[in-house]
């Protein structure tokens, strides 16, 4: 409740800015749209997992001086794919485990991904502690592996500028979602995983149950 008196304010604010000048019909006006958005749509109390991270500055400078970096090499290798292979480069969709139970947290990791030419979140997976990522590669096993362990290494740099509570547990690593990573993959969310188990019916054996 006692953030209720600076959303209100903050949205009539922003009602104020959209009109350019300040009367009493649009300070009025203001103050009904603001209230009536804050009755339809509330805003839920922030969690554990929705905190503002810590903010450690050697740490974030590094990242970001990282970031900066790295876009120049990264973009002359997706140049090069593209010249090379054209339409049919190779791709993949990478699971990566997710290290941190913070919402802020992923979304930065989210974000920090995508930032790098050839590579893009599509889904964060934060129930089961992963994240896809569909990242051009060079193809074969090994160029999927790779891939993989620089998103990784990124994730903990992210993780290190912004700290929020002890990481989450490692995952196993998890196979790419893409069979062939030497094969365009369409973008979209994952399917499914193909194989589930499935209790056995009552007239059916226990071995049987799939």
């Amino acid at each position: 409740m006692t953030r209720r008196p600076a959303q209100l304010a903050w949205l009539w604010l922003v009602w104020v800015l959209l009109w350019g000048r300040v009367n009493g019909l649009v300070a009025l006006s203001g103050v009904a749209v603001a209230a009536t958005v804050l009755a339809a749509f509330p805003l839920r109390p922030l969690g554990a997992a929705s905190r503002a991270p810590r903010i450690r500055p050697p740490w974030a400078l590094a990242l970001g001086a990282y970031l900066i970096a790295d876009l120049v090499p990264s973009s002359l290798k997706v140049a090069t794919q593209m010249i090379r292979f054209g339409p049919a480069t190779p791709s993949a969709i990478i699971a990566v485990p997710l290290r941190t139970r913070s919402e802020v947290v992923s979304t930065l990791v989210a974000h920090a991904v995508s930032l790098a030419p050839g590579s893009s979140v599509l889904e964060v997976d934060r129930d089961a502690g992963v994240f896809y990522v569909h990242m051009l590669t060079s193809g074969g096993p090994e160029a999927v592996e790779s891939a993989r362990a620089r998103i990784d290494g990124l994730q903990r740099r992210v993780i290190r500028a912004f700290p929020d509570q002890p990481d989450r547990p490692a995952q196993p690593d998890r196979p790419s979602r893409s069979d062939h990573p030497d094969r365009p993959v369409t973008s979209g969310h994952p399917e499914e995983p193909d194989h589930h188990e499935r209790p056995a019916g009552p007239f059916e054996p226990e071995g049987k149950g799939r």
